[in-house]
């Protein structure tokens, strides 16, 4: 509206706010430094790298650790991660183990 050629005072009765508001409004506007925005649809952000979850980078471990004997609880303290991610990782090392062939000798 201001940019219509609208006075202040207009448009604190349209909106039904103070002209100290409205004022203020426009400051912080004109003051802002944003980046103008992106024609081709891309993030600005770019990781340096790849995103790798915790669950992921803790799974070995967790799975030493259960083989150890030591229980879901345990584990969590020690690692400093929640049961959830625990769980998780040790989800994850036993599909991971799973996955992997075994290896058998041939029968002579």
């Amino acid at each position: 509206m201001i940019k219509a050629g609208k006075s202040c005072e207009a448009v604190a009765t349209a909106f039904g706010i103070s002209t100290e508001a409205v004022s203020n409004a426009i400051a912080v506007h004109r003051a802002a430094r944003r980046l103008p925005a992106r024609t081709d649809d891309k993030s600005r952000y770019k990781p340096t790298v790849p995103f790798v979850a915790k669950y992921k980078t803790i799974a070995a471990e967790v799975l030493r650790r259960r083989k150890a004997g030591e229980v879901f609880e345990q584990i969590a303290r020690a690692i400093k991660a929640s049961m959830r991610t625990i769980r998780a990782a040790h989800a994850f090392a036993m599909q991971t183990q799973a996955d992997q062939p075994t290896h058998t000798p041939k029968p002579k």
